[in-house]
């Protein structure tokens, strides 16, 4: 029997609302939406267990893809494509997506889909809805990963142009739509794709994927009811946040903890969380550690800011101050500072909040490497 989850209900009918029945009074992600959010705090189960049930439930056609899980042993563009062939030779709703539709002179077999010489995704996914009237719903698990190589950004492209001719389609009478959700650990790429206009998804909705909160907490306390060793309420929200809301970490230690001697559980419990983040945070920290003085010493001014991010990395006080904690006799200049933003943001170190505004991507891993900082 696999371990009980904890299921998000509210979020996901909001979201399958938003996606697929929005109103006046609404938001609308019919352009996009991409769920942004470090790694390990629940993404994934969340798409699988809650929002892809609640659209399905809603009669979508659901088709999902985890780049991340296919990272190294195929290209993001093929792995997107490979589960779309498979999705239409295999769906038990398209079983006779095989034959010529009604009206057009376009028969073709899933294996030609997305090839130079087959038929594009497009004209595909117009042709479900036309025949089906339904809506698509095309989820794409770090989606980041399709923009490592030209393949994959035309990949995008061709996606995009899918989604226009679907939902910019004049005769719409059952309102039915392609939509195309995108989840992401790396966020200011993400954040680049919606808000750059020379990006396919330029437009789309951006937000923050909500992290596990006192509900998850109160269930996880309703599954250690014949457990001998629950930390009180205060110390396992002590013990989360510390962890960065990481479920799995957290379940992982509670189940520890129960063969761990001692009868402090409290204390026992926070420090273990304490060690546990340390130690996750090593693979975001190392690079960092790893890296030149004036790098290291931004990224401290930029933890220090928190989640509201630092604004002042360019003034004349700033850069005198970094000049002088780096002991260099010249005034290091904004061309210069902006280069080394610009290399922390594309490793993911580093995010902007807004113009000239800058915040830690890991805003738990900043929280300790300032108390490193503060302890050396």
């Amino acid at each position: 029997m696999s371990a009980p989850i904890f299921q998000r209900p509210d979020l996901a009918l909001a979201l399958s609302n938003r996606l697929l029945h929005p109103d006046a009074l609404q938001l609308t992600s019919r352009d996009g939406l991409f769920l942004t959010g470090v790694r390990r705090i629940g993404k994934t189960t969340f798409i699988r267990r809650d929002l892809i049930p609640q659209l399905e439930k809603e009669n979508a056609l659901v088709i999902y893809i985890d780049l991340w899980e296919n990272r190294g042993s195929i290209s993001p563009a093929e792995a997107v494509l490979s589960k779309i062939r498979q999705f239409l030779a295999e769906s038990p709703r398209l079983s006779s997506f095989k034959v010529t539709f009604p009206g057009v002179s376009l028969s073709f077999e899933p294996k030609q889909v997305g090839i130079p010489s087959g038929v594009s995704l497009a004209n595909v996914f117009s042709e479900i809805v036309a025949k089906y009237d339904v809506n698509i719903v095309l989820i794409i698990d770090e989606i980041q990963e399709a923009l490592k190589n030209e393949a994959g950004l035309n990949l995008l492209t061709a996606l995009k142009a899918a989604r226009d001719a679907v939902n910019l389609r004049p005769n719409n009478p059952k309102d039915t739509y392609l939509l195309i959700v995108g989840t992401g650990s790396h966020r200011s790429i993400l954040t680049a794709m919606a808000a750059r206009s020379s990006q396919p998804f330029y437009g789309t909705d951006r937000q923050d994927f909500p992290l596990l909160g006192d509900e998850y907490l109160q269930w996880q306390v309703d599954q250690m009811k014949d457990k001998s060793k629950v930390p009180s309420r205060e110390a396992l929200r002590e013990g989360f946040s510390i962890l960065g809301c990481r479920p799995k970490a957290f379940r992982q230690l509670l189940t520890h903890i129960q063969s761990y001697p001692g009868v402090e559980i409290n204390q026992t419990f926070v420090s273990l969380c304490t060690n546990q983040a340390r130690i996750d945070a090593n693979e975001f920290l190392d690079p960092i550690r790893n890296c030149d003085l004036i790098t290291r010493l931004l990224f401290t001014e930029i933890a220090k800011a928190g989640l509201g991010g630092c604004t002042n990395l360019f003034s004349s006080a700033f850069r005198a101050q970094l000049t002088k904690s780096a002991g260099l006799d010249r005034t290091i200049s904004a061309s210069s500072i902006q280069g080394k933003l610009g290399t922390m943001q594309k490793n993911d170190w580093i995010y902007p909040v807004s113009y000239g505004c800058y915040a830690a991507s890991d805003p738990q891993a900043a929280s300790i490497w300032l108390s490193e900082e503060e302890s050396d």
